[in-house]
């Protein structure tokens, strides 16, 4: 990406943060997240702590990354003082710790979506289904190729560029992924017994709910803006001066959480629907729900709309993580020349 580049239009701005921001998140972990801390116990202080401290954190690196167009050492550089780019070296390497883990889990949403379509996964046994997680996430060649093909996607839309990149895929897929949430939602919703989804989610249980729960409210929260990983400090960068930063930050963070939301909706109804467990975890995705497909008319088709969804909710959550990641690779290759060099004098 050129220093030049810069957004097309706010929409498209906005559309890549809440990409980056909604991603996996909202469908694979909110759910189990939710439930699993006492429901609307868990959501409400959720929804606090992104719409304070969440928003006041997401302007702050948008405000950085604007004023300084230089990526986020650059830019805190710049706008802080020398030392404070050891902070932007800090979120590089957390963009990079998290990419080499969501790639891995794109590659595995990616071999699901592959079995839907090829109506290779619809199996009612949950056992038979563990099983066949287990043996793919063991197989090293076959788990790495998937993780691969799915890094090569992200680079793809990298070296597009802001405009042709970034900007085109989210103004794409976001719309699609909501069209896909909610056709999946509204299939849940019409299954028996899907209330009790529904009372699982909003009915606060604050008997569940404790200070580890608080906390992971807040991490969560901060997870779902992508706080902290040098993403939307990047972003920032190409934003034009006219911007208007607040509203931009409000639209983002409304966006998170209304996916959240949905992402629970898609799942915790449908589970109950089934009598299934919904304590599962990140066995949700790829154990609960091909067992629930495999018991769906037309289960095939909706395996392949919620493994798509799945697909695009991790490109756009981590197409914004390479910038970040390069930045990191590069600087430390920096640093290890430098070293070299006086080394050698």
């Amino acid at each position: 990406m050129s220093a030049t580049a810069s957004w097309g239009s706010r929409l498209g701005f906005i559309l890549a943060s809440a990409g980056s921001a909604v991603g996996l998140g909202a469908i694979w972990k909110f759910p189990y997240m939710s439930g699993s801390n006492g429901g609307a116990a868990f959501m409400i202080p959720y929804i606090l702590f992104t719409l304070t401290i969440g928003v006041a954190m997401l302007l702050a690196e948008y405000a950085v990354g604007r004023a300084g167009r230089a990526g986020a050492v650059g830019s805190l550089k710049k706008v802080a003082g020398r030392w404070w780019g050891i902070f932007g070296f800090i979120g590089m390497l957390t963009g990079f710790t998290i990419l080499c883990f969501y790639s891995a889990v794109g590659g595995w949403c990616l071999k699901y979506l592959v079995d839907a379509v090829l109506g290779n996964g619809l199996i009612k046994d949950a056992a038979l289904l563990n099983s066949h997680f287990g043996a793919f996430v063991s197989n090293g060649p076959v788990s790495f190729a998937y993780q691969a093909v799915f890094l090569i996607l992200n680079a793809v839309v990298v070296l597009g560029g802001v405009n042709t990149g970034l900007e085109r895929l989210s103004k794409v897929l976001m719309p699609l992924l909501f069209i896909l949430m909610l056709i999946l939602i509204v299939r849940g919703l019409t299954l028996p017994g899907a209330v009790k989804g529904l009372e699982y989610l909003f009915l606060p249980r604050w008997d569940q709910f404790t200070s580890s729960s608080a906390f992971n409210a807040m991490g969560f929260a901060f997870f779902s803006l992508s706080l902290g990983a040098g993403t939307m400090v990047t972003y920032a960068c190409y934003l034009s001066e006219k911007s208007n930063l607040v509203t931009s930050t409000a639209w983002v963070a409304v966006l998170a959480i209304f996916s959240a939301l949905l992402g629970g909706l898609m799942v915790m109804p449908t589970v109950f629907a089934f009598g299934l467990d919904p304590n599962a975890g990140p066995g949700l995705t790829f154990v609960t729900m091909p067992a629930i497909f495999a018991q769906l008319p037309a289960g095939q088709f909706f395996a392949v709309a919620f493994y798509l969804c799945l697909v695009f909710a991790a490109l756009t959550s981590n197409v914004g993580m390479p910038l970040s990641a390069m930045g990191f690779l590069i600087a430390v290759a920096w640093v290890a020349w430098k070293k070299h060099t006086v080394r050698q004098l």
